[in-house]
């Protein structure tokens, strides 16, 4: 059993300094880890202003609790039968949203300040091995 304190709160200087660019989404992004452990992972997630990020694909299920500002999430999913789903919503502050393995998720921030969401994600993300410095988001 692990302990997580204070999960919510968050360093905003800290989150400043986290932020990089991501190849992968084509925007920049702050991700501080709170629990990185193979059983799972809690991490918090900044999307700068302005931010519409390329498609990412779930490799895995995930739920976001929105903490801080507002984005549009567009998704397709196929809810494992199939045909494809497309559809959007705008989260915010005290909203929470499921990701489900396969699930691809667009996000365009509204908010002239950080989309944060605290992510988890159980078991942890499957990955053959953690990515080299120059490597990571």
């Amino acid at each position: 059993m692990k302990l997580m304190k204070n999960v919510f709160e968050v360093d905003e200087q800290e989150m400043k300094n986290l932020r990089k660019y991501s190849e992968g989404l084509k925007c920049d992004l702050a991700i501080k880890m709170k629990l990185d452990d193979p059983a799972g992972c809690v991490c918090v997630e900044d999307y700068f202003p302005e931010t519409v990020t390329a498609r990412l694909g779930y490799r895995h299920p995930e739920i976001h609790i929105v903490l801080k500002g507002k984005a549009e999430i567009e998704y397709s999913t196929t809810y494992g039968y199939g045909d494809w789903f497309k559809k959007k919503f705008v989260a915010e502050p005290g909203d929470a949203y499921f990701m489900d393995l396969g699930d691809q998720v667009y996000f365009k921030v509204l908010s002239d300040e950080v989309f944060r969401h605290l992510c988890i994600f159980m078991p942890a993300a499957p990955f053959a091995a953690r990515p080299k410095p120059e490597n990571e988001p």
